[in-house]
């Protein structure tokens, strides 16, 4: 298990080319952000490299139900979401994880 600058806990996983991000309790950067930093990290590229997120999704929809304090309004915590982004396929977990399958 690597850190990334992301401030979360990164496994790599060598057979399906997937990075799991994992923000610890005390990562304050908003979902959509992350998410940035994720695949910028994944794909070996700056986050101002990647298109624009708003392209693939809704940010502020995606930091309204995935931010810290999405379950604290009363967020279902099972809630996930999987879209392209990048040339990736990203899952956000209301757990606070990232989950980024990279190009082969």
């Amino acid at each position: 298990m690597i850190h990334s600058d992301l401030g979360a806990d990164v496994e790599y996983d060598a057979r399906s080319n997937t990075y799991r991000f994992q923000r610890g309790e005390h990562c304050e950067t908003n979902t959509s952000t992350a998410v940035v930093t994720a695949v910028a990290e994944a794909v070996d590229r700056e986050p101002t490299e990647l298109e624009p997120l708003e392209e693939r999704i809704d940010s502020d929809a995606l930091d309204m139900f995935f931010d810290p304090d999405a379950s604290e309004n009363g967020r279902d915590r099972a809630c996930r979401v999987t879209f392209p982004f990048a040339g990736c396929e990203v899952t956000v977990n209301q757990g606070r994880s990232i989950v980024v399958s990279a190009p082969e």
